[in-house]
């Protein structure tokens, strides 16, 4: 399973417009911005990186002019982390992997809500603009929704009855090999509490699954969304591994 997602995660990566292989590691960029969530790198499966894969791998991130930065599964490529810090990389954080089982949710759909898949440009644009509120990003972009969705990715949205406003939306990325990553599960704050995120977690999987997806993965920012994403069916798996080098770009 972790090999799996971390194959995943490359992949994802080589289909982003900028990206480059460096050594034993697979980089992907938003030219648009340098967000370190949107530029980061990948190794491939049991990289183990010598000085030419770890000088590559910087310098591919200097030419754009990002910080070099890492997100992977530690388990799939145990010899990386040991190299990378011996470079002068340090761990921002190690995440939870939590994947969906059939079956496991237990939490009841939220009766004053209705949650759909999305397609038009009008409710993907409402629903970029929620998960831009729900996160506190700023101005929104539904162009990156369209694109996901046109790729064949999934939006879900919940929806304030039938045809009120939308109080929260997700996202299932493009799958790769039959697996898929559950992301921007964002929620309006005074719409919380009401079991929007859980709903909206287990209908993307659900879907997912029901196209061919056999792998369902996410990874929770804390305890809290641990604990709603479990009650959507799913279990923790793994770790996943944040490495950066500050300065470097």
């Amino acid at each position: 399973m972790e090999r799996r997602i971390n194959a995943w995660l490359c992949a994802e990566i080589t289909s982003k417009p900028e990206h480059a292989r460096a050594g034993c590691f697979v980089a992907g960029f938003d030219l648009a911005s340098a967000h370190p969530f949107l530029n980061y790198a990948v190794p491939v499966e049991d990289a183990e990186p010598g000085f030419n894969d770890v000088a590559a791998l910087e310098r591919v991130f200097r030419e754009r002019w990002r910080m070099p930065r890492l997100e992977y599964i530690e388990a799939a490529a145990p010899w990386v982390e040991p190299a990378l810090r011996d470079a002068g990389f340090s761990v921002e954080e190690r995440l939870a992997v939590m994947a969906w089982q059939p079956g496991r949710s237990i939490a009841p759909h939220p009766d004053a809500f209705v949650v759909e898949l999305a397609s038009g440009d009008r409710e993907l644009a409402e629903a970029a603009q929620v998960q831009s509120g729900a996160f506190g990003n700023g101005e929104a972009d539904p162009s990156r929704l369209c694109r996901l969705v046109t790729n064949g990715g999934l939006v879900a949205v919940a929806r304030d009855g039938e045809s009120g406003p939308i109080a929260g939306a997700g996202t299932a990325r493009v799958a790769h090999d039959g697996v898929t990553e559950i992301a921007g599960i964002g929620v309006l704050s005074r719409f919380r509490r009401q079991g929007i995120a859980t709903a909206l977690t287990a209908r993307l999987a659900r879907e997912s699954h029901s196209r061919g997806v056999s792998l369902v993965w996410l990874t929770p920012g804390d305890q809290s969304a641990e604990t709603v994403y479990a009650r959507a069916g799913f279990v923790r798996v793994s770790e996943q591994l944040h490495m950066s080098k500050p300065g470097a770009a």
